[in-house]
């Protein structure tokens, strides 16, 4: 009888890893050269890991196609129904185009690195949906990370824990040398708790992030950094629930910047959730605007720096609506200008 239950409990135990190994896929495409196309798919599966490595010019890791966040018709890594799973693509080289699309997954993770100019990243992630406590339980991350100029970066994220991270740098004619031109950073979230980290260097950057918490006790961070002349800052975050808090920052460093954060409730009687707005800009010509309706408010507006003249001043708007609100600006140089407004 013993001997028996040995057999059989050798028996199940190889079943079982065999069931587990094939579950589990591993998907690697390497290519050098010039004028290459890529792309993995992979769904219904447990564990799995693909990668694209691409050398050269003109490589595309998925066909260029027009849909709503900028995604390819066809996407160079394609993961769906699937558990453990990353994604990651890395091109060195001119005129690339990357996407990862991750739906319906549990604890994903995708990375894109691109070195070259002209290069296109997204990435787009939508973990197991559920309620707050379920969608604590997945988690989504997701990071971009390009060097030269023209580069677009976009990630997309729904349902589950989320972190997303864009650095954006290079070199162009005039700035610093890690500086980069026309680059655009854009980052949507939308779940119960989101995090989001933006960094740019160089000139016309632009970045954009928008959050909207759901449910209940959830909480919302941006934070985006720019250095360098006329660059543009936006960050929307919204809440369903007083009981929710966000918090932005935007520091900008340089001449010629813009900074806007709007934040607002949905539902904002008897929470206990608090809206955080932080700007802070060091140098000349540099605007910055603060919108904030909910319970519990605090804005800080922080300037230094002088302008030519009153329309080159700088300048940093305020604006509170609820309960609770608190606003501090401070500025040091000349021809400022600031304003303030509680309701």
């Amino acid at each position: 009888m013993n001997a028996t239950l040995k057999t059989l409990s050798i028996t199940v135990a190889l079943a079982l890893a065999t069931l587990g190994s094939a579950h589990a896929q591993t998907s690697t495409i390497t290519q050098s050269g010039s004028g290459h196309d890529a792309s993995i798919d992979q769904s219904a599966t447990v564990s799995t890991s693909a990668t694209i490595n691409q050398t050269g010019t003109n490589n595309q890791a998925g066909l260029p196609g027009s849909t709503m966040l900028g995604l390819p018709a066809t996407p160079g890594i394609m993961q769906a129904s699937t558990t453990n799973t990353t994604g990651t693509i890395d091109q060195s080289g001119d005129s690339q185009s990357a996407t990862v699309i991750q739906s319906a997954t549990d604890d994903t993770t995708a990375a894109v690195t691109q070195l070259g100019s002209n290069n296109f990243a997204a990435t787009s992630q939508d973990s197991t949906s559920g309620g707050p406590m379920i969608m604590l339980l997945h988690s989504s991350t997701a990071s971009v990370l390009q060097d030269g100029t023209g580069n677009v970066g976009k990630i997309d994220q729904s349902n589950g824990f989320q972190k997303a991270k864009i650095v954006q740098q290079g070199s162009c004619s005039g700035c610093a040398s890690t500086a980069a031109t026309d680059n655009l950073a854009e980052v949507r979230q939308s779940s119960s708790n989101n995090y989001a980290d933006v960094s740019q260097s160089g000139e016309n950057n632009s970045s954009t992030v928008t959050q909207s918490l759901m449910g209940s006790n959830s909480d919302g961070t941006a934070n985006v950094s720019q250095s360098g002349r006329f660059n543009t800052v936006s960050v929307d975050q919204g809440a369903s629930s007083s009981s929710n808090s966000t918090t932005a920052t935007a520091t900008q460093t340089g001449d010629n910047h813009l900074a806007s954060i709007d934040q607002y409730v949905q539902n904002s009687l008897g929470g206990v959730g608090t809206l955080t707005a932080t700007v802070t800009q060091d140098g000349a010509y540099n605007e910055s605007t603060i919108l904030q309706g909910g319970v519990n408010n605090i804005a800080t507006a922080t300037q230094t720096g002088s302008g030519t003249s009153a329309l080159d001043a700088n300048r940093v708007k305020v604006s509170q609506s609820g309960v609770g609100a608190t606003a501090d600006v401070t500025q040091n140089g000349t021809r400022l200008s600031a304003t303030i407004t509680q309701r």
